[in-house]
C-alpha cells in the first residue's frame, strides 16, 4: 500500500487538518491503494470542493480500485495508473464534485461540461446527499411528453390497415394490454430513488456483471434502432408539410433538436418533459374535435374466427412492444429522487404519466383510421382519409384531418407533431450513453455527453439512407429486437421477489464488485430459452413461429412472442438460478425457504417445467409441420422435380414425367382429365376453389379448356390453402375420368414458401399445384390474399388484384340467436355455380369485369384467335 500526497501553497493549519483526515482515512481503508489529492491555488473552485468530500470520509481512489471499479475488484491491482480519478464512499456512492478534479484529459472535459451546467454523472452511484429531486410530478410528465407524440398515434391506427380488426376489439386490446405493457415500467422506477442506481447497472444484479454487457448491447441498438425509425417518421410529417423540405433536412432538424435536450442531461430532460407535451396535446384534441364535428367516425365491426384471433395477438404483441419499451430505462429518470421518496407514490406517478397518452393516443388513431373507406362500385379510396394514408400514411391520414379545414394552421400543427419526436427521442438518447458505459472500463472513463453527440451522429447516419430504402426493414428488425424486453423482465422479476425476497435483498455497494454479484451462468442460459420461445410464437412478416403459425391465418399468424418469451425465460430462470446457488453461494438473502432448504431439489421441479414447455413447443411445432416438403419429394420412389437450371429459390422446375412430348389430342384429353380429377376430389374434400385467368376464358366461350391451353389455372382462399397444406400435402389420388375410366394418379403439392403472401417472391408465385403423375400435367393453384394496407382488396402473389367490400349483415346461429356477420362482395365473392367440362364449378362473381381488365373488352367478342 501507498499513498501519494501532493501540497499545494495552502495554509499549515489547513495542510495539518487534511493530513489528519488522510491519516483517518488510510486506516479505515487499509486494503485501498490510493492516490490522495490536495488541491492547490490554480484549480479551480470546483476542483477546491473536493477537500470538502475528503473530509467527511470520501476516499479519492484510482479508477478501478476496489472501493470503485467499473472492471471490479478482481481487477484492482491491475490499473492501478488510471487517469480516470473519483471518489467513491463505502456504498460505491460517488459525488458529483469528484469528476472533475485532476489534470486528466477526462478531469478538464468534465470541467469545461460544469461551466455550461451539463451533467457530469453517468453510470456512477448518487449519493442519497445528491438526491433532492424531490418533485414526483416531473416523474409523470417526463413519460407522459414521451409518449404524447405521433409515434403512438400511429400504433393505434395499425389495428385498421395491418390487422384488420374492428373498432371495439382493437379498443379493448390498446386498454388492457397497454395496463399490462407500462406495468414493469413503473415497477422498475421505484428502484432509481431507493438505489440511486441507473437501470442498466441494476441490471447486474438480475444477469451478473459481465452478462449485463450483453443487455446493455441489446438496449443499444433499441434505443439507436427506434431513434432512427422516430426521426424518419417526424421527418416525412415536415416533408408532407412541405415538398420543398428533404428528408436529409428534416432528420437533422429532429436530431439537432434532441442533442441540444439530453446533452445537458438528466435536470434538462425533465425539465424540457415538463412542458413538452402541452402543444401537443392541444394539437390532438383539435384532431379529436374536428374528427368528431366530421363525423367521419364509423364503429366497425369485429371480425370472428382465426383471422380475428391472430389479428388481436398481433395487435396486442405491437401495443405491449411499444409500453414496455421503457423497461430497460426506468429508473434512470428517477436516480435523483429521495431514498425516503414513497415507492408507492413513485409508481403511481409514472402509471399516470404513461397511462394516459398511450390510451389516448393509440384511441385516437384507431378512431381515425375507421374513417379510411372504399368506394363500393370501383373500391378506389373514396375518401380523404383513405386517399391521405395511400400517399402518405400516417402523416397523410393527419393532413386529411387538419389540412381542410385550418390550412395553413393546419400545417403548423402538423410541424409541431414533427417536432414531437424529440420528446419521443429524448429518453432513448439519453440512456443510450448510459447502457454504452456499461460495456467496459474504457466506454466509461468517455463522459455521458460524449455518447449521446455519438449516439446522435449513428442513428442519423441510420435514418438517413432509411428514410428512402429500407425504412421498413429498420421497422421489422426493431419489432424483433423488443422481445428482448420480455426475456428481460422474465429473469429481472423473479430474482427481485423469489430470490432477493425484495428491496431488502440487495446491497448496492457491491455493483463494481463481480465476485460478489451473481455469476450471470443462470441468467444467461434462461435469456437462451427466452430466445426460443420467442422464435416459436413470433408473428413477423419474413418468419412466422410454428406456434404462432397455428393462430389465426397461415399467412400471417398470430404473434404470442412476448408471453412465451416471458415464460421460458421465468420458469427456466428459476431453475438455473436456484442451481445456480447452490454451486456458487452468491447473494444469497432470499424470503423463501425453500430454496434455501432444497436448492438442488427445487432447482429440479422448475427445469421439469422447463421441459414440459420444450415438450409442447416441439409438439407445437410437429403438429403444425406435418411434411417436410423438400424431404418428402427426396424421399419419394422418383424424383419428380426435374430439377435442373432454374434459380434455387424457386421451387417448381416444370417437371417432365413422361418421356415424350404429347401431341394436340393426348394433350387435350389429358388436361380434360386433370380438371375433372381436380374439380371432383377438391368437392370430395370440401376445399372451395374456382378457376381464373386463361381456364376462365374457356369457360366464358365454351364450358370448355381452351384448345392451345398447356395448363390449367385455379385460385383458393388462405383458409383453403391452410387445410391443404395441414393435411392434404404430397397426397395421391386415384380417380376415374371420362377419359381415363381406368383411373390415373394424381398428386396434390404444395409449394413449402406458400406462405410468404409477397409478390416480390417471383420465383415462387404458385402456391401448389395438382399434377398428373403419368404425363406432367398440371393445374397452378393460386391463393388469393386480404391486402392489409388497403383494406378492401385481395390479391394473389401474381400481382392480380381484385376489389372486395364487407357488408354487415345479420343472421341467426344454430340457436336461434341473433348475429352480425361480415360478408364479403366484390370481383370475386360471391362465387356462382356454373359447369366447366362436364363437371361443376365455381367461379367469380364479376367474371366479365375480371376478364375485360385482363384480357381487355375484345376477347369476350373477337371470334378469331391470333395467338
Amino acid at each position: 500500500m501507498y499513498a501519494t500526497i501532493s501540497i499545494g501553497h495552502l495554509h499549515l493549519q489547513e495542510w495539518l487538518l487534511d493530513l489528519n483526515i488522510t491519516l483517518e482515512v488510510l486506516r479505515q481503508f487499509t486494503r485501498s491503494s490510493l492516490i490522495l489529492y490536495v488541491p492547490s491555488p490554480n484549480l479551480t473552485t470546483k476542483s477546491h470542493s473536493a477537500t470538502g468530500v475528503a473530509a467527511m470520509g470520501m476516499i479519492k481512489s484510482e479508477y478501478d480500485v476496489e472501493s470503485y471499479s467499473p472492471m471490479g475488484t478482481d481487477h484492482a491491482e491491475k490499473h492501478i495508473a488510471s487517469s480516470l480519478p473519483v471518489y467513491a464512499n463505502q456504498t460505491g456512492a460517488v459525488p458529483g464534485e469528484s469528476f472533475a478534479i485532476g489534470d486528466s484529459l477526462y478531469a478538464r472535459i468534465q470541467r469545461f461540461a460544469g461551466k455550461y451546467s451539463i451533467e457530469q454523472r453517468g453510470i456512477e452511484r448518487v449519493p442519497e446527499d445528491e438526491r433532492t429531486d424531490t418533485g414526483l410530478l416531473k416523474v409523470g410528465t417526463m413519460w407522459l411528453a414521451a409518449n404524447m407524440v405521433v409515434s403512438s398515434f400511429a400504433i393505434g391506427v395499425l389495428a385498421i390497415p395491418v390487422f384488420q380488426l374492428g373498432f371495439v376489439d382493437a379498443l379493448l386490446t390498446i386498454l388492457f394490454i397497454n395496463l399490462l405493457g407500462i406495468t414493469p415500467v413503473c415497477f422498475f422506477s421505484t428502484f432509481g430513488p431507493v438505489f440511486g442506481l441507473r437501470q442498466m447497472v441494476l441490471s447486474r444484479f438480475f444477469f451478473g456483471f459481465q452478462a449485463t454487457k450483453v443487455i446493455a448491447v441489446l438496449n443499444i441498438l433499441a434505443c439507436i434502432g427506434w431513434s432512427s425509425v422516430n426521426v424518419i417518421v417526424g421527418a416525412q410529417l415536415l416533408h408532407a408539410v412541405n415538398n420543398n423540405v428533404p428528408g436529409v433536412a428534416g432528420i437533422i432538424i429532429i436530431a439537432a433538436g434532441t442533442f441540444l435536450v439530453t446533452m445537458f442531461g438528466y435536470k434538462i430532460v425533465h425539465r424540457y418533459e415538463s412542458y413538452s407535451w402541452i402543444p401537443s396535446f392541444i394539437i390532438f384534441l383539435i384532431v379529436l374535435g374536428q374528427f368528431v364535428h366530421s363525423g367521419a367516425f364509423v364503429n366497425l365491426p369485429m371480425k370472428v374466427g382465426n383471422s380475428e384471433a391472430g389479428g388481436v395477438l398481433s395487435f396486442a404483441a405491437s401495443v405491449f412492444g411499444f409500453a414496455t419499451g421503457w423497461t430497460s430505462y426506468a429508473a434512470d429518470y428517477t436516480v435523483y429522487q429521495p431514498r425516503t421518496v414513497s415507492r408507492v407514490k413513485t409508481f403511481f406517478w409514472t402509471w399516470i404519466g404513461l397511462i394516459f397518452p398511450l390510451l389516448f393516443t393509440e384511441m385516437l388513431g384507431l378512431a381515425v383510421a375507421t374513417a379510411m373507406t372504399f368506394d363500393p362500385e370501383t373500391f378506389e379510396p373514396s375518401n380523404i382519409y383513405s386517399q391521405r394514408y395511400e400517399e402518405s400514411h400516417i402523416g397523410g391520414l393527419l393532413a386529411a384531418v387538419l389540412f381542410p379545414p385550418f390550412g395553413k394552421f393546419g400545417e403548423f400543427c402538423l410541424v409541431i407533431l414533427a417536432l414531437s419526436i424529440i420528446a419521443n427521442n429524448c429518453p432513448n438518447i439519453y440512456s443510450v450513453g448510459l447502457s454504452l458505459q456499461v460495456l467496459g472500463r474504457w466506454t466509461q472513463a468517455v463522459p455521458r455527453f460524449i455518447w449521446t453527440f455519438i449516439g446522435t451522429l449513428v442513428y442519423c447516419a441510420i435514418a438517413i439512407p432509411g428514410y428512402s430504402h429500407f425504412e421498413t426493414v429498420l421497422e421489422n428488425f426493431m419489432l424483433v429486437i423488443g422481445y428482448w424486453l420480455a426475456i428481460y423482465e422474465g429473469i429481472a422479476l423473479p430474482e427481485h421477489f423469489i430470490f432477493k425476497g425484495g428491496f431488502s435483498g440487495y446491497d448496492p455497494a457491491i455493483y463494481t464488485s463481480p465476485h460478489l454479484l451473481p455469476p450471470g451462468i443462470a441468467a444467461v442460459a434462461a435469456f437462451l430459452f427466452g430466445i426460443f420461445g420467442a422464435i416459436m410464437g413470433m408473428a413477423q412478416v419474413w418468419f412466422i413461429g410454428p406456434i404462432g403459425k397455428r393462430i389465426g391465418t397461415p399467412t400471417y399468424g398470430g404473434d404470442i412472442g412476448f408471453p412465451l418469451a416471458f415464460a421460458f425465460a421465468f420458469i427456466s430462470y428459476c431453475g438455473f438460478r436456484t442451481l445456480e446457488k447452490a454451486k456458487f453461494g452468491r447473494n444469497t438473502k432470499t424470503a423463501i425457504r425453500a430454496f434455501e432448504a432444497h436448492p438442488l431439489r427445487t432447482g429440479t421441479v422448475w427445469l421439469t417445467f422447463v421441459a414440459v414447455l420444450l415438450a409442447l413447443a416441439f409438439q407445437c411445432a410437429e403438429v403444425e409441420g406435418d411434411a417436410d416438403f423438400e424431404s418428402v419429394r427426396v424421399l419419394m420412389t422418383t424424383d419428380r422435380s426435374g430439377k435442373g437450371g432454374d434459380p434455387k429459390e424457386k421451387y417448381w422446375h416444370e417437371s417432365v414425367f413422361s418421356d415424350h412430348e404429347l401431341d394436340y389430342e393426348d394433350q387435350k384429353t389429358n388436361l380434360t382429365s386433370l380438371m375433372q380429377s381436380y374439380l371432383m376430389t377438391m368437392a370430395d374434400l370440401g376445399a372451395e376453389t374456382w378457376i381464373i385467368h386463361g381456364t376462365l376464358m374457356g369457360w366464358w366461350w365454351n364450358r370448355k379448356i381452351m384448345p392451345w391451353d398447356s395448363d390449367i389455372d385455379v385460385h383458393v382462399t388462405e383458409h383453403t390453402m391452410e387445410f391443404l397444406a395441414s393435411y392434404y400435402n404430397m397426397t395421391i389420388y386415384p380417380v376415374r375420368t371420362t377419359y381415363a375410366p381406368q383411373g390415373k394418379n394424381y398428386m396434390l403439392e404444395i409449394n413449402p414458401k406458400y406462405v410468404n403472401p409477397s409478390p416480390t417472391d417471383h420465383l415462387n408465385t404458385i402456391d401448389a399445384r395438382w399434377i398428373d403423375m403419368l404425363t406432367g400435367v398440371f393445374i397452378d393453384i393460386t391463393t388469393v390474399h386480404p391486402k392489409r394496407s388497403h383494406p378492401g382488396v385481395l390479391y394473389s402473389k401474381d400481382s392480380h388484384q381484385y376489389r372486395v367490400r364487407f357488408i354487415l349483415v345479420q343472421s341467426f346461429d344454430p340457436c336461434n340467436e341473433l348475429i352480425n356477420m361480415r360478408m364479403e362482395e366484390g370481383d370475386l365473392f360471391p362465387l356462382r355455380d356454373s359447369v366447366f367440362e362436364d363437371r361443376p364449378v365455381k367461379i367469380p362473381y364479376n367474371y366479365v369485369e375480371i376478364l375485360q381488365e385482363e384480357y381487355g373488352k375484345v376477347s369476350l367478342t373477337r371470334t378469331r384467335f391470333a395467338g
